[in-house]
């Protein structure tokens, strides 16, 4: 009696496997059929949604689109305008669209989950990664920001692709060791990670920390749960997909001839609506902004900031390993440096030497790892390129608009 009911759990439990393996494939093939339209994919493009950084589905997608640019970033896609990329590019004019992946707190160690996820997808294509001084105070990435974007299921999809080089699995797996209040909430995970950080790589010498039937059990009780968590994803994707707006998906439906944006003008009209947005302040800031934000503390500002660095940060480390990544997946990248409001950062004694070493050494980091730059750290004093103290305003978003599309017309 106890050996029949050993083999009807047995055979329960590889049946919910089954069940559970079969589910997502099945499920994918219906969404390209029935919901993955003309249009679709492009009209999320803009939608900064969780669903699409912190699942597989639609970044997967997007990579495999002709007339999609996937673009990573951070807080400064909240900062919109008419030349916001979302909006001026909305219904291909120049031939495509930019995919925005990433929101606020989104540094390089989360943009290393989303792309090694990819894998093989990467191969030949073309990404941009937008980088934010902010990011690389001595701190790093902290625990609430990595939190609020960690994708445990993006995590698994790294641990298990066999074409991903132990090296990129063992450093991954250590640095996010390094953020136990976040992982803990994955037991299971942070065990496999565990697993991860300590496996050998060629020329190692040290003996094997873990035995082989330990591995198995974890690594079988992670597939089980990142099969859960591919579930949730194709539910999550399948449930935000009849949101989007028809009008938004027929306008992207069209295959638009590419022609060519007249960027003189774009940077005219950008001025113009900075100087008409910023008119109750001589910062050059967002009215609204500097009146929730800067006025009620203005005088506390000055010179708050005179201690503050840029070096040394782990977020270095965390940006070669996504620098690691795009080289090891034959992606093409182009990062793009955004400068701080110069004039607000004077008023607060953020030394100028700090900000130029900042960005002369992400530079070297670009050249030296052979990608593209849109390098606009010249422009700390240029009014309206950033709409308040960091993030890009009208004529920022004009210049880095006109970097992406010659980017993606650029011949490889």
């Amino acid at each position: 009696m106890i050996r029949k009911r050993w083999l009807a759990l047995i055979l329960a439990l590889a049946l919910f496997i089954l069940t559970l393996g079969s589910i997502v494939p099945v499920g994918r093939m219906l969404l390209d059929h029935f919901a993955f339209k003309p249009g679709v994919l492009q009209a999320i493009a803009s939608s900064q949604t969780p669903v699409a950084f912190q699942g597989l589905i639609f970044q997967e997608k997007a990579l495999t689109m002709s007339d999609i640019l996937p673009v990573y970033g951070s807080s400064e896609f909240s900062a919109e305008s008419e030349f916001h990329p979302s909006k001026l590019f909305d219904g291909k004019p120049d031939g495509f669209v930019p995919f925005l992946i990433g929101r606020g707190g989104s540094q390089s160690l989360v943009h290393v989950l989303s792309l090694a996820a990819q894998g093989e997808t990467l191969q030949g294509k073309k990404v941009v990664v937008i980088l934010s001084p902010q990011w690389f105070l001595t701190e790093g990435i902290s625990s609430q920001y990595l939190e609020q974007n960690f994708s445990p299921l993006q995590t698994y999809q790294i641990l298990e692709d066999p074409q991903q080089s132990a090296e990129i699995k063992r450093e991954l797996s250590q640095r996010l060791l390094e953020f136990p209040d976040v992982i803990a909430k994955y037991p299971i995970l942070r065990r496999n990670l565990s697993l991860y950080s300590q496996q050998e790589t060629p020329g190692d010498t040290k003996p094997k920390v873990v035995s082989e039937l330990r591995q198995v059990l974890l690594t079988s009780a992670g597939r089980i749960e990142r099969w859960r968590l591919e579930v949730q994803d194709l539910y999550a994707t399948s449930l935000f997909v009849p949101l989007v707006h028809e009008d938004v998906i027929a306008r992207n439906a069209v295959n638009t001839s590419s022609q060519t944006l007249d960027w003189t003008k774009l940077q005219e009209k950008a001025e113009k609506r900075g100087l008409e947005s910023t008119g109750n302040n001589s910062w050059r800031i967002l009215d609204s902004y500097y009146t929730k934000y800067i006025e009620p503390n203005l005088a506390q500002s000055y010179g708050s900031e005179a201690g503050v660095k840029l070096y040394p940060s782990p977020e270095y480390q965390d940006l070669q390993l996504l620098m690691k990544v795009l080289q090891e997946q034959g992606a093409q990248a182009m990062f793009v440096i955004v400068p701080v409001n110069g004039v607000w950062y004077d008023y607060t004694g953020f030394p100028v030497q700090e900000r130029a070493a900042y960005y002369t050494r992400v530079k070297e980091m670009v050249q030296q790892n052979g990608f593209e730059l849109a390098d606009f750290s010249q422009h700390e004093y240029d009014r309206y390129f950033l709409q308040d103290i960091m993030h890009l305003g009208w004529k920022g978003w004009v210049a880095v608009d006109q970097a992406m599309d010659e980017f993606y017309h650029e011949r490889s």
